[in-house]
């Protein structure tokens, strides 16, 4: 399969008014996509934790930050994340969307390293 980020930017789906995603890999242990983060109308916390879940993020567009056990990193195009299994976690846009690619990666006790 391949796919261009163009693409997929036009068959983003929202999940809030917040979060868009498109995701043309999704299998049971790995999933990977593009998520994009609109700026937050708000000034709130949004932690979410995988508690079975690794992710990589690689940011495509925009700027934010990226909030990891409470701690804020500035991130732009071209910055890798990583979110270890089950820490607590957060983006947000500054200013304007932020996109990323995505992939995450269910961790079972038959498949950690």
């Amino acid at each position: 399969m391949i796919v261009t980020t163009t693409s997929l930017l036009k068959e983003l789906n929202p999940v809030n008014s917040e979060i868009s995603v498109a995701i043309p890999l999704n299998f049971s242990h790995y999933q990977s996509g593009i998520v994009k983060f609109e700026p937050r109308r708000a000034n709130e916390d949004k932690w979410i934790t995988h508690e079975n879940a690794e992710v990589v993020s690689y940011v495509l567009k925009g700027k934010g930050r990226f909030r990891l056990q409470k701690k804020d990193h500035h991130v732009t195009p071209g910055t890798i994340c990583h979110v270890p299994v089950n820490t607590s976690h957060d983006f947000v846009a500054d200013g304007e969307p932020l996109v990323m690619f995505y992939i995450n990666i269910t961790v079972t006790p038959d498949n950690i390293v």
